[in-house]
């Protein structure tokens, strides 16, 4: 093979080499696996990439909200947050955020300056059943009245959506039980109740032992609200405004 031929074969194989197609990988910034297919990529599941979309869900951004609130009401600077993403703190909030939506817990910020000033309790005690309790406890004296008629409406107008009932009919609607279990975790405040034209009619209607259960859920309010008529006025103007 002269000079010629040579100079051509070489030519061949540095085109051959060009016009080969390139090996694509896919490669993940969390756990530095590579995967040689996208759809092995996409649906690959690592502690890094799971922590980051749980950042992005809505219960994330809640999360760091929480953890931003705590954070001050400690009265520390708030981290930025990639920096909570990374905290031994981020499971722990993720948790109580998930537990605040399921009891839907009555005003988050004044739980958390409740635990912080209750002897610093800890995160990771926020989501037990008697942290729950103890807080239920203190929320009539913490929270103040028209701060939790506010809460109610918000509460009653979405029933009212929710059940397609004007405010007259709500709590014939929604029954005593319910009614009932929505006093109990303050949900429906006390103060909103007993101003309300149409829950008395409701209350009047009930059988002697439901009133009973009522009144026990009613009595821890019922002193405040003789002493304050004036808040008891404005409560009666926000109830007939809803009709109720």
């Amino acid at each position: 093979m002269d000079r010629e031929e040579l100079r051509q074969a070489a030519a061949k194989r540095r085109s051959a080499a060009a016009e080969a197609p390139k090996k694509v990988e896919w490669n993940c910034s969390f756990c530095s696996r590579t995967f040689l297919r996208e759809s092995a990529f996409m649906n690959h599941t690592c502690p890094g990439k799971k922590r980051l979309e749980d950042m992005r869900s809505q219960t994330g951004q809640s999360a760091y909200a929480y953890y931003a609130e705590w954070m001050r009401v400690k009265r520390h600077t708030v981290p930025p947050p990639e920096t909570f993403m990374e905290s031994r703190l981020f499971t722990t909030f993720l948790k109580f955020a998930k537990h605040v939506e399921a009891v839907k817990l009555p005003n988050v910020n004044q739980f958390i300056k409740s635990m912080v000033d209750s002897n610093d309790i800890p995160p990771s005690l926020w989501c037990r059943d008697s942290t729950y309790s103890m807080y239920l406890k203190l929320y009539d004296d913490l929270v103040p009245p028209m701060t939790q008629v506010s809460s109610t409406i918000d509460e009653l107008f979405d029933l009212m959506v929710e059940h397609k009932v004007q405010g007259i009919d709500l709590f014939k609607t929604i029954g005593s039980e319910v009614l009932l279990k929505l006093l109990q975790k303050r949900k429906v405040s006390g103060w909103f109740l007993m101003a309300s034209d149409a829950f008395a009619r409701f209350y009047h209607s009930l059988p002697p032992t439901e009133k009973m259960l009522f009144q026990r859920e009613l009595n821890y309010v019922a002193e405040k609200v003789a002493r304050n008529g004036d808040i008891l006025e404005k409560c009666r103007e926000c109830a007939k405004e809803m009709g109720l």
